[in-house]
């Protein structure tokens, strides 16, 4: 064999080589960054979609209520003022709209309390699950109970607005804890 030729043949091999695992590698590095963009965009879109849900919520049952009347009840809650109550009954749900006076309201630490105060289980209880709460507003709490049976889901919001306006309320010095800390911490450095 020509040494020429073994050579030239060394060369192709070695080229091919390293082009190989330079694509190897730069493939690796692409996946990567491809999979870290994706799980960006799927948290995004997964915000998107709250947003959009709470957004169309506030359509669909602000809009109707600008030209229609009724269906809607009116209490004097103790701790949360003028109370309005409407019940949408549905296929497989009731759907509760509840406007309170005092804008107090924070899906997230209802859904908190409700675990931390043994609701839940009083939900999980009746409904085999726990109600989808969400706050448009501080003032607006969409409720979604997974029964159509108006005994029960009556039973349920008389029990949930008297938790919400004795319990909930009583409660909401709780959010102090999250935020006086920072407040102190950056006091000292004053």
């Amino acid at each position: 064999m020509d040494l020429g030729f073994l050579s030239i043949a060394i060369g192709i091999f070695l080229g091919l080589v390293s082009i190989g695992i330079g694509s190897f590698f730069g493939l690796k590095a692409f996946r990567t960054d491809i999979s870290t963009k994706l799980s960006e965009i799927n948290d995004k879109v997964i915000a998107i979609h709250g947003t959009l849900e709470k957004s169309w919520d506030l359509i669909l049952n602000t809009l109707p209520q600008l030209t229609q009347k009724g269906g809607t009840i009116k209490i004097q809650l103790s701790n949360l003022g003028k109370t309005t109550i409407e019940a949408k009954p549905g296929g497989k749900l009731t759907k509760y709209i509840i406007n309170v006076e005092r804008p107090v309201l924070s899906d997230g630490l209802i859904a908190k309390l409700t675990q931390e105060t043994g609701f839940e289980k009083i939900e999980k209880q009746l409904f085999e699950q726990v109600p989808t709460i969400s706050t448009v507003l501080s003032t607006k709490l969409i409720m979604r109970v997974y029964s159509t049976d108006p005994k029960t889901c009556t039973e349920y919001i008389i029990l949930f607005l008297k938790w919400l306006d004795s319990t909930y309320v009583n409660s909401l010095y709780k959010i102090k804890e999250y935020e006086e800390p920072i407040l102190n911490e950056f006091s000292k450095n004053k």
